[in-house]
């Protein structure tokens, strides 16, 4: 299948509204092979993203709005993914690589390395659906 750019655009923007006063939880270690598996490795911080977490859909991607600090991480570590939950605070609707400032990764932040009582740097959030092949 291949999508023209306003059905990529729609298809984003619908994930994207699904991350709505959702929660960003950062993990150690690798991701879970589906997003239906539980989450695994220690949690080292948690941050929200806003009532509209994303801006409009452009080019079959959409950027993050500001997503709020953890001020007080959980745990010392080092990041390998993020696990978005839904405004419930149960259901995780996706996971997302972490990578540093201009990684290119989902999340970018301006360090992997978490020290417990320090803040998560939250530097960049983007997410494309794939034109396909």
């Amino acid at each position: 299948m291949r999508l023209s750019t306003a059905c990529r655009n729609d298809g984003i923007a619908a994930i994207g509204a699904r991350f709505n006063n959702g929660t960003l939880q950062f993990r150690v270690g690798a991701a879970p092979a589906n997003v239906g598996d539980p989450l695994s490795g220690v949690l080292l911080g948690t941050c929200g993203f806003q009532a509209t977490a994303f801006q409009a859909a452009a080019n079959g991607g959409i950027t993050a709005n500001t997503i709020s600090s953890d001020v007080d991480v959980d745990a010392t570590g080092t990041c390998g993914y993020a696990a978005v939950l839904e405004s419930d605070g149960t259901t995780v609707a996706a996971l997302l690589s972490v990578g540093l400032t201009g990684s290119g990764a989902d999340i970018e932040l301006d360090s992997l390395s978490f020290e417990a009582g320090g803040v998560v740097n939250i530097t960049g959030g983007n997410l494309t659906l794939p034109i396909g092949s």
